[in-house]
């Protein structure tokens, strides 16, 4: 049977889904009826949004969101914005644009245009200097009122708002409400729709994230993720996973059982307070930690972009230099040596070279033999050239010089103006552009100004209102600067555009990627390896709807329940179309509010897959005979499984009668996939053990071993969960694992730190705190986060070591002993000082003042070392009602033999502590 079952309750509400609301498309109004969300439920518009998924053409719509941009109503009429008016005067209008929706205390208003007038009251001529809005009042449910000046009209972005049982779209869906047919005798298209509501017990932890758009650049990663201004803890943990869209794309989370095909992570500090999303990008094959990172293409990057200028104006400028290719010739001298060039009479020494291109210079003379000249240009005004021969060469009568063509292509730019900042050099990234030069005309026309200009280079990272010019214009020769600068204007930009919301627990169902062959249609469902069965509570309103709790994306595109895929509850779920091997398939499941509404329960794994049952006769019905052996084709709930058809002898659905079970012997195929004999049952265990290497008391909640790395076996292995905390263990104050000595089981380890690595250096030296004598050891961490959690008073554990006849470790006097080695300088010591550079560590642990180690100086290297180290630290345990103490300080230390032990329970393989199979 499945070794876990999910029961779902949902039993306090109701569940619905909303199938279509096509008839009411109209392509006119906006407001339609919400099947599932009635009054019966009170909570605030924000909740009832967030609550939701609703899809309009297959794509994604996202509620309301709080955007950092805001402006105060300032200069209206009377001080005020009335029930009426729908001109409004704000402090600022350049971060508004036609489409944006304004929050004004409770008021959403939609903005018709954007300008200036010359009027309080409008209407907008873009002529005078008021900041005007137009807009269209009570917008998306929300009701007109009046509004005092000074009052926050905060910009909100999204597709649709909740407000009682009806639904607020921001802008009309597709459809024709009078059905009209086209010449072709073709029915108007419609916008189609579907939508879910999903309930739960406490809907204190739905969230609507705010919009982080306007921080994207196409090269940042991570961003703080906040709720209406505010940060804010608990987003994408304990408040549930929620979705993340970017365009509209549904993004896939990294979590335990999806580390690979994901687009974002969320992690929060909560000593901060702080919540942060990363999006993934694009890393080094062979290195995850390493980021490729474009600072040209933000496509390549894979990342949110930002800034990518859509449109822009400039002014020409004056003053520059026009390009004209230098022309020179050369002098030479004695024995065909080229003396000089650029010298003759008739030379023209070009303009508007500007060093951004190297300027090739070459020297030719047909027939010539001897020693090539070398000859280097410098740039002087107005981008003229003068020319240095740094090796005149031979055997030259009549050379010709050719030099390269200045150029004004692929220019960088440095910027001039960024709102906020004022005058400054920062601007985008990646930008080049190629300018044009032509005469101007009237005054000043003598000199040259820009005709046209392109971008080679589009780049990214741009902000609306950016002034920035070209590097590498060179200044007409006939002036010290140019009479007016070349810039251009950034206009509007283009910017992804990010939603995000909460409305409950999601648990990421593992992949069937492995499982795609284009023709399978039904798949089991696995969660963190385990074939896992969903049972609704019986008589539930939620036992006739469980298909509507499955949140499936095919490749970014929210899959439709019942009609998409079948899902009644149990282990496996029904695609109607099979998905393809390439196909990108994320599955979750809705939980509500974890452990109230959904219960997580682990059952005892017996009956599997291929095996064989046979129903038996009884002595109570003779009249029913024995049935044929039968094999186990599909286990559907924890308590319902699926065989092979059979029609033979023996069939009464009444009566019932006892079963024989027969485990699989051999490898079958069966609905067309191979299932293997191999079961956890027969697996064998290998359990995690450490020796315990300082002392115990009985209200000790830490304890130190000479290895803990297995121990959180899982968590470091890829494809495992983070299920190896919190673990327990079992303390034998023995000799071996056996349980023959004093015993103890302790649970709820949270915490686990400890590493390993070589020696490669020891050498005597002088004791900390008093104490006479000392070794230093040189180790070594290979981690990228070298010596994490080791600290002053832990004991490491030292063996393998080449030199010395055996050391006594002390900790702060020759009387407080902690080991007694016999064997080189193996033993366990007490750190009383360290230090470490990157990934080098210098341990100092004090010895007993007598011992015979004066003189030690010995070094190996990573490649040879002289010794090894491991330590370890278990904490965060709850310890038994009769906690034991164990002493062990002060023993004779050859290989740890006589130490006690502390062994892994509570997880792993069948929960034994054991470690889990892997299959490769």
């Amino acid at each position: 049977m499945p070794s876990t079952v999910y029961a779902i309750k949902l039993t306090e509400d109701t569940f619905k889904i909303a199938t279509s609301l096509t008839d009411a498309q109209s392509g006119i109004g906006t407001t339609f009826t919400s099947i599932g969300v009635g009054n019966a439920h009170k909570f605030t518009m924000k909740e009832r949004s967030s609550k939701c998924i609703i899809t309009i053409d297959d794509l994604i719509q996202y509620p309301l969101a709080y955007t950092k941009i805001k402006h105060d109503l300032i200069g209206n009429v009377g001080g005020q914005v009335e029930l009426d008016t729908n001109i409004i005067s704000l402090s600022g209008i350049s971060t508004i644009v036609p489409n944006d929706i304004l929050l004004v205390d409770d008021e959403y208003m939609k903005v018709v245009n954007v300008g200036f007038g010359t009027t309080n009251l409008g209407p907008i001529t873009n002529n005078g200097n008021i900041n005007l809005v137009e807009v269209d009042r009570g917008f998306v449910g929300s009701s007109a009122s009046t509004h005092l000046d000074s009052s926050t009209a905060r910009v909100y972005k999204g597709s649709f708002n909740i407000v009682d049982s009806k639904i607020y779209f921001s802008e009309p869906l597709l459809g024709n409400s009078e059905n009209l047919k086209s010449e072709l005798n073709l029915s108007s298209p419609k916008s189609s729709f579907t939508g879910r509501v999903f309930l739960k017990s406490n809907y204190s932890s739905n969230k609507i994230y705010d919009d982080l758009s306007d921080e994207f650049t196409g090269i940042g990663r991570t961003f703080s993720l906040r709720v209406g201004g505010a940060n804010t803890t608990g987003i994408g943990t304990i408040g549930g996973n929620g979705l993340i869209l970017v365009n509209d794309s549904y993004q896939s989370p990294k979590t335990d059982n999806n580390p690979d095909i994901s687009n974002y992570i969320i992690s929060e500090d909560l000593v901060s307070g702080i919540s942060s999303i990363t999006f993934s990008g694009i890393s080094n094959p062979n290195n995850p930690l390493d980021y490729i990172t474009s600072d040209y293409d933000a496509n390549l990057n894979e990342l949110p972009r930002g800034g990518i200028i859509v449109s822009y104006g400039s002014s020409p400028g004056l003053g520059f230099a026009p390009l004209v290719g230098a022309s020179v010739t050369s002098v030479v001298g004695a024995g065909g040596s080229i003396v000089s060039v650029g010298f003759g009479t008739t030379d023209n020494l070009g303009s508007g070279y500007n060093g951004l291109v190297s300027i090739g210079i070459s020297v030719y003379e047909e027939g010539h033999v001897g020693d090539v000249a070398s000859i280097s240009a410098s740039i002087g005004v107005g981008g003229t050239l003068s020319f240095n021969v740094g090796s005149g060469g031979t055997g030259y009568t009549n050379p010709k010089i050719f030099v390269s063509d200045p150029s004004y292509k692929n220019l960088p730019i440095v910027g001039v103006f960024r709102s906020g900042i004022g005058n400054t050099t920062e601007a985008g990234s990646g930008l080049l552009v190629d300018v044009e030069l032509g005469g101007s005309t009237g005054i000043g026309s003598t000199y040259f100004e820009v005709t046209d200009f392109k971008f080679s280079r589009s780049g990214f990272n741009f902000k609306k209102g950016d002034i920035f010019k070209p590097i590498g214009l060179v200044t007409d020769s006939s002036l010290s600067s140019p009479i007016s600068d070349f810039t251009i204007t950034v206009e509007d930009v283009y910017t992804d555009n990010f939603s995000g919301w909460e409305f409950g627990e999601l648990d990421f169902l593992d992949s069937i990627k492995q499982l795609q062959d284009g023709s399978r249609t039904r798949f089991p469902i696995f969660y963190n390896g385990e074939l896992t069965s969903f049972q609704p509570e019986s008589g539930s309103e939620i036992e006739n709807n469980i298909s509507n709790l499955l949140i499936i994306f095919i490749n970014g595109i929210l899959q439709e329940p019942t009609v998409n895929y079948q899902f009644e509850g149990g282990t496996s779920l029904l695609f109607t179309e099979a998905p393809k091997p390439e196909d990108v398939v994320d599955i979750y499941f809705y939980k509500g509010v974890g452990n109230i509404d959904t219960e997580f329960v682990d059952v005892t794994s017996t009956l599997k897959i291929g095996d064989i049952l046979q129903v038996k006769s009884s002595n109570l019905y003779s009249d029913i005979s024995t049935q044929d052996e039968r094999t186990i084709y599909n286990i559907k709930f924890s308590d319902k499984l699926e065989t092979d058809k059979y029609s033979g002898l023996g069939i009464n659905e009444v009566k019932f009668r006892p079963i024989s079970w027969t485990k699989q012997k051999t490898s079958k195929k069966i609905n067309g996939q191979f299932t293997y004999k191999t079961r956890d049952s027969i697996e064998p265990l290998i359990f995690p053990t450490s020796r315990i290497i300082k002392d115990i008391s009985t209200t000790d909640t830490e304890i130190f071993v000479d290895n803990s790395e297995l121990f959180g076996y899982e968590t470091d292995t890829p494809g495992f969960s983070d299920d190896s905390l919190p673990f327990n263990a079992i303390v034998i104050n023995g000799i071996s694992t056996e349980v023959s000595g004093s015993i103890e089981s302790i649970t709820g380890f949270s915490n686990i730190s400890g590493f390993s690595g070589i020696i490669t250096g020891i050498t005597t030296t002088t004791g900390i705190g008093g104490n006479s004598l000392a070794l230093k050891f040189e180790i070594y961490d290979s981690n990228s986060t070298p010596f994490s959690g080791i600290s002053t008073g832990y004991p490491i554990y030292i063996y393998d070591t080449q030199i010395g006849t055996g050391v006594t470790s002390i900790d702060s006097s020759d009387s407080a002993i902690v080991g007694i080695g016999t064997t080189f300088l193996d033993n366990i010591y007490y750190i009383s000082d360290w230090s470490n550079i990157d990934n080098i560590g210098i341990l100092t642990c004090n010895v007993k003042s007598d011992s015979n180690i004066i003189g030690i100086n010995t070094n190996g290297n990573i490649l040879n070392p002289i010794g090894k180290y491991s330590w370890g630290r278990l904490s965060g345990g709850t310890r038994s009602s009769n906690p034991i103490s164990i002493g062990v300080t002060g023993k004779i230390v050859s290989g740890l033999s006589t130490y006690p032990t502390i062994q892994r329970r509570g997880i792993g393989i069948r929960k034994t502590g054991a470690l889990p199979k892997i299959v490769l």
